[in-house]
């Protein structure tokens, strides 16, 4: 064998070698914000309607005008902040309630990532956060009237 041959078999060797080395994907960081910007106390309660099973620490609360931060990371995009929920029942002051899930798509659903303002920040790195404001209690209120 010549030496150009040698030459072109170790570099298409190398080459070859090169492109099956795949890098493993990386991994993708989502910060959420739900803030509460009512003047009302809410309750959040995540559960999976098809077999009513409430998921264990699955309440959040906010009082008036606060929030509450969390990060999901995992391969590829995360693309929803409460993957293993289907339905969420949220409370203003223990007694008016919403109810949002993942069939049903009011335009401001806790359980709908396109309810979320924000994107991407960075490479594999995103933010996004859920206001609740005055006008989702009147709302629930309104939707709560005999």
């Amino acid at each position: 064998m010549t030496r150009q041959k040698k030459t072109f078999v170790m570099l298409a060797t190398l080459v070859f070698f090169l492109h099956s080395c795949t890098k493993e994907p990386d991994y993708t960081s989502v910060h959420y914000t739900i803030s509460n910007q009512s003047n009302h106390a809410v309750k959040i309660i995540f559960f999976n309607q098809n077999n009513d099973l409430f998921f264990p620490n699955s309440t959040l609360f906010l009082d008036k005008i606060d929030s509450l931060s969390f990060i999901r990371s995992g391969k590829g995009l995360v693309e929803h902040p409460f993957p293993y929920t289907d339905s969420v029942y949220l409370f203003f002051d223990d007694t008016v309630r919403v109810v949002f899930n993942k069939i049903s798509n009011p335009e401001h659903n806790l359980l709908n990532i396109e309810s979320y303002s924000g994107g991407k920040v960075k490479e594999l790195e995103y933010k996004y956060w859920f206001k609740l404001t005055e006008d989702d209690y009147l709302n629930a209120f309104k939707d709560n009237l005999p």
